[in-house]
């Protein structure tokens, strides 16, 4: 059984002012007791059996299938974000380049979420376009020196548009060009993406959790979503009911239709062919939006109700305005780094994009936690925490690189796919990255993603913003709706968001006699999800407020709970209920050397504060010893 013992909360008011420690007992098999599910928590995480465990190999029609499905919902989460980019890039006409940043999106997905699930973090998931890195992205491209010709006129009080009379490559006033406004992005990105290589490598993420708390995330992720607005507003205006038509359509299937089942005929190794049902609806939502009101623009469009001159308001809401883009489009493309230019760097930028990384690496976190639990596996160890974050983070260089704009992170839904489908095997999720590069390879398919009528991927966004804000929403579960607390998260959202608006309309008003600072201040001020989080952080951590009520030990619990007992040296790598975060063939190798313990991203990685926990625990209910501390 394990015991307990206590320390003092560092920063508490009083000596008195304990948190409880979980202290493992050095017993391998004690571990593994506490470790592994229970009946009851398997049969709460998972109705049924798996069919397929996470080291099982289905047969090879099988694998194909279940990854082309894992394929689909990271395209149709990842769609929207070079959307987004393009527009920031003011380059909306070009299809061309959309339909190149598509295929860019979706070959790095493939690649990290490859990486993840063979040498990572060894857990079933899908590495996809992080929503996140939106807000920063917006902000560093709305300062006035990389805005677009038809903003800087509009800010000017003139009527006349000139994007008509410049070429696609300089499309802003002077000599800015897209590809300068995209290189700053990657810089920015590349940077931020760096901490969370150090984190993955370090495993200081333990430590991050004393400080931010439920409250630092609810507001920034809140604001990743109403940080969009005008953007969505913007591509649904050549339409504004096929943007609710697709709409309505997401929601009908994944809320409406959640519980309904369609009934077809399946074959698996134990039944053979038999007929089961599956919640289609609630499967492939945006597939359905997607496919039905671009089907109603077909129609409208063959009935001549959509206008065909290109320079018309409701041209891009037809179904054929990006079919020339399709038809001229390469079979074959390679994304490389350096593609569109040597990466640069703007600070402001760089600390937005930093609080976009840490929010993404809480949120990775979690999804470890629920992965583990829905394949009926003892949650990571940190070494395997430590490995995810790590390649996470050298996927969003890798895709700064490249020029796609966003980190990566793991998709929620991909994970409770498995529920649903009863297969958690690594194999499927393996060939889901290899069809994902092969998306990215084939220039036609990022094509086809881009001509899509911009009203309907306005819809798409919409729903898929409106999810990321439910989520920030969530994380005010951890915390005590005391007046404390809903001051401090009602207060930086307010002002967060008052203070970006008001300074983007009024950027003269910054003015240090310094160009850099200048910028690097415009940024900031203008991206409310950094605003939010910064001020939430601060209250938060000035304010007095117990753990408990701040909600940092509920979260810390839901996070991180038994994480710890399975990085206790190179024993633990020889655990049947750990077999599955071991990296195969490297394993056994790393065991027969001893400074691998010491690496905190190796299979064999041992903490040192686990001996002096274990001692204290043996030897009095309190430690007083400096060293056991809560990680």
């Amino acid at each position: 059984m394990m015991s307990r013992c206590e320390e003092p909360l560092r920063g508490g008011k009083n000596a008195e002012e304990y948190i409880s420690v979980d202290c493992q007992m050095a017993d391998a098999d004690e571990i593994i007791a506490e470790q592994e599910p229970s009946a009851d928590q398997r049969e709460g995480s998972n109705d049924e059996e798996l069919i397929y465990k996470i080291y099982e190999s289905p047969p090879a029609v099988s694998v194909i299938f279940f990854g082309l499905q894992q394929a689909i919902l990271c395209v149709a989460g990842t769609m929207s974000l070079p959307l987004t980019l393009t527009s920031l890039l003011c380059e909306e006409n070009n299809i061309n380049l959309q339909a190149e940043l598509q295929c860019n999106a979706m070959f790095v997905s493939g690649i990290v979420t490859l990486i993840q699930c063979t040498v990572g973090s060894r857990l079933p998931s899908i590495q996809g376009g992080s929503k996140a890195f939106l807000a920063p992205m917006i902000a560093l491209l709305s300062i006035e020196q990389f805005k677009c010709a038809s903003d800087l006129n509009q800010y000017a009080g003139q009527t006349d548009a000139v994007n008509s009379s410049l070429d696609l490559n300089t499309t802003a006033v002077g000599v800015i060009t897209w590809h300068e406004r995209l290189n700053v992005v990657q810089g920015s990105l590349i940077t931020a993406s760096l901490a969370q290589v150090l984190l993955g490598c370090t495993g200081a993420i333990g430590f991050m959790l004393h400080f931010i708390g439920p409250l630092t995330i609810a507001p920034s992720i809140i604001m990743i979503g109403l940080s969009v607005y005008e953007i969505i507003a913007k591509l649904a205006q050549p339409h504004w009911g096929l943007w609710a038509l697709t709409c309505a359509i997401v929601i009908i299937c994944g809320v409406f239709l959640e519980k309904v089942e369609v009934p077809f005929v399946w074959w698996n190794k134990k039944r053979g062919f038999h007929k089961v049902s599956c919640k289609l609806f609630v499967l492939f939502p945006v597939l359905f939006g997607v496919i039905i009101a671009w089907s109603v623009s077909g129609i409208m469009t063959a009935a001549h109700v959509l206008p065909e001159g290109a320079d018309t308001p409701s041209f891009k809401a037809r179904a054929d305005f990006g079919i020339g883009s399709v038809r001229n489009a390469k079979w074959f493309f390679v994304p490389y780094p350096g593609r569109y230019g040597l990466p640069t760097v703007a600070l402001g930028g760089i600390l937005g994009m930093l609080l976009a990384t840490l929010s993404s690496v809480v949120d990775t976190l979690g999804d470890y936690y629920v992965a583990a639990r829905m394949c009926e596996i003892p949650p990571p160890p940190s070494h395997a925490v430590n490995r995810g974050i790590l390649v996470e983070g050298l996927g969003s260089v890798l895709g700064g690189s490249i020029g796609i704009g966003h980190g990566t992170t793991v998709y929620s839904g991909c994970i409770g796919f498995i529920g649903i489908t009863k297969v958690a095997s690594i194999r499927v999720f393996q060939a889901a990255g290899v069809i994902m590069i092969i998306m990215g390879l084939c220039g036609k398919f990022g094509a086809l993603l881009a001509a899509i009528p911009t009203p309907i991927q306005a819809g798409v966004m919409t729903i898929g913003l409106g999810v990321v804000i439910s989520v920030g929403i969530s994380n005010v579960k951890h915390v005590h709706l005391s007046t404390r607390n809903v001051s401090i998260l009602g207060n930086s959202i307010l002002m967060g968001f008052v203070v970006s608006e008001w300074v983007k309309k009024h950027t003269d008003a910054i003015d240090t006699g310094s160009p850099e600072v200048d910028q690097m201040l415009i940024v900031l001020c203008t991206t409310p999800m950094f605003l939010c989080g910064v001020l939430a952080f601060i209250l938060d951590n000035t304010v007095p407020g117990t753990l408990e009520e701040r909600g940092i030990l509920s979260m810390r619990a839901e996070l991180t709970t038994n994480s710890t007992a399975g990085s206790q040296g190179a024993h633990i790598c020889e655990l049947e209920s750990y077999r599955p975060y071991n990296i195969p063939y490297l394993t056994p190798w790393l065991q027969k050397y001893s400074w691998s313990r010491f690496i905190p991203f190796l299979p064999t990685f041992k903490e040192s504060s686990l001996k002096c926990r274990i001692n204290c625990c043996e030897k009095a209910k309190r430690c007083f010893k400096p060293s056991c501390r809560v990680v």
